[in-house]
């Protein structure tokens, strides 16, 4: 069975340090999905750029993905010992300023194919999230992701 481990901490140099150590236990390929952009900065709709950064102090294959992030870590799984997925609360976010509340199924769409990720055993997962929810429907999403993925969490870390 794969590890899902969640980070809670704030956006800062130390939560991704621990985020990254965490996820080097499993091997050196590390693959990582930054929701924080919104829909509109992400380069081009539907087209995923992957490129090596800097990540708590390791080299890691990234996305950027505001949307569809199951579908990312899925596709990083391929090839990434481990995939760190961050900000979980700006994933959420974009998710409410995307889907009003008439496409709702969507959001849970969006919500299952994370946590079909996680039970699929395709590479072990490492998510980050901040200690505190967003506000108003942002933040109802992100109780719903962290409640969702709650049953499959196998380890958790605060900094």
């Amino acid at each position: 069975m794969a590890e899902n481990i969640l980070v809670t901490g704030p956006d800062a140099a130390e939560t991704a340090r621990v985020a990254a150590e965490a996820a080097a236990r499993f091997g050196d390929d590390l693959g990582y999905v930054d929701p924080r952009l919104t829909p509109e900065e992400v380069r081009k709709v539907g087209s995923r750029i992957e490129e090596e950064r800097e990540f708590g102090g390791r080299t890691v294959s990234a996305f950027d993905e505001a949307l569809t992030v199951g579908s990312a870590v899925a596709q990083l799984a391929g090839f990434a010992d481990t995939v760190i997925v961050d900000r979980l609360e700006c994933w959420a976010t974009h998710l409410a300023n995307k889907y009003d509340d008439s496409m709702d199924d969507r959001i849970v769409e969006e919500i299952a194919a994370v946590t079909t990720v996680m039970t699929a055993d395709l590479a072990e997962l490492v998510f980050i999230t901040g200690p505190e929810s967003p506000a108003g429907r942002a933040g109802r999403i992100h109780a719903r992701i962290l409640e969702s993925m709650a049953p499959h969490v196998t380890e958790r870390l605060t900094v």
